[in-house]
């Protein structure tokens, strides 16, 4: 299952994808359509199990995927203006995942944050959080924090569904709650 949050990843997991004999579900997030990036044919495969440090950082580590990358990015380029060090992981793949990455970058960080537009309550980061919980409790200086949408039907208005979605506030306020803690 992957979830690109760029045209370059979409382009080289797709190939990725093609080439791969078994099944492949690719999610397409809808906002990620208007944005600009450039790729070329000469593209190589990306690797679709492995996870991308978008920003590497040693005070938190931030986990998301697809559209929510670019807004997880827009929070630690904020709080790096505050003298904070944030790490953004885009998993792009959603099973398997790059657990790897993400144990290696909480041994460092040893704090987490996931963020992603799911709902909470069963979603990818209920995943991601037990199973660091599970192999890494001991590395953490913080409980591993979640951001999802509620548990209900996204709504179909856009105004409303701008309210379902994680915000920028949303997820800098909670980064900011996790990095005060001692």
């Amino acid at each position: 299952m992957l979830a690109p949050s760029n045209a370059i990843d979409a382009a080289g997991l797709l190939r990725n994808a093609i080439q791969d004999d078994d099944p492949v579900i690719f999610l397409e997030h809808r906002d990620l359509y208007f944005r600009l990036d450039q790729i070329s044919k000469k593209d190589a495969l990306t690797n679709s199990k492995k996870a991308r440090i978008v920003k590497p950082g040693n005070d938190l580590t931030i986990i998301s995927y697809s559209n929510l990358v670019w807004t997880s990015l827009e929070v630690a380029l904020n709080l790096e203006k505050q003298g904070k060090s944030v790490e953004v992981i885009d998993l792009r793949s959603l099973l398997p995942m790059d657990m790897e990455t993400i144990f290696h970058s909480v041994r460092r960080t040893n704090r987490v944050l996931i963020v992603h537009e799911a709902v909470l309550q069963g979603g990818i980061g209920a995943e991601v959080a037990a199973q660091i919980q599970e192999k890494l409790f001991d590395w953490l200086d913080a409980p591993v924090n979640r951001i999802g949408s509620p548990f209900m039907p996204v709504p179909a208005s856009p105004n409303l569904e701008s309210e379902f979605i994680p915000t920028l506030e949303c997820i800098t306020r909670t980064a900011e709650k996790i990095l005060m803690k001692k």
